[in-house]
């Protein structure tokens, strides 16, 4: 899960507009995400790429492991991954480790909506 700053409620109904109109991540930071075994990504901004790239979506396709250009899916299929783009995760909930339960509406398409449920983890003394 990212959450970025500044973090204010507004963010719930925020109109994102521009090419600089939201933080994005490089290809080096999304390297350094896949480093992690990250399997699902939670952001709070529209997309995890430029808000005007051609089209290219660079770091979706690294994130899943899509040829930069390509137009069909690898051939040994794609990762279970996704990205749940455009939460709000307010101020008091503290940074640290979660359970994610993650609600996807069952929709035939590229997108759909979510509804991800995080659980904390603690430390058992």
């Amino acid at each position: 899960m990212v959450r970025t700053l500044p973090n204010g409620p507004d963010k719930r109904w925020r109109h994102y507009r521009g090419a600089s109109s939201h933080p994005f991540f490089s290809i080096q930071g999304m390297q350094r995400v896949l480093e992690t075994q990250t399997n699902h990504l939670l952001v709070d901004t529209p997309s995890v790429d430029r808000a005007q790239d051609g089209g290219k979506l660079w770091v979706h396709r690294l994130f899943w492991g899509i040829e930069q250009g390509s137009r069909t899916a690898p051939k040994q299929g794609l990762p279970k991954r996704s990205i749940t783009e455009m939460i709000y995760v307010p101020d008091d909930i503290a940074d640290g480790l979660y359970l994610l339960d993650l609600h996807i509406a069952p929709f035939a398409a590229e997108a759909a909506p979510s509804r991800p449920i995080l659980y904390p983890l603690r430390t058992v003394s």
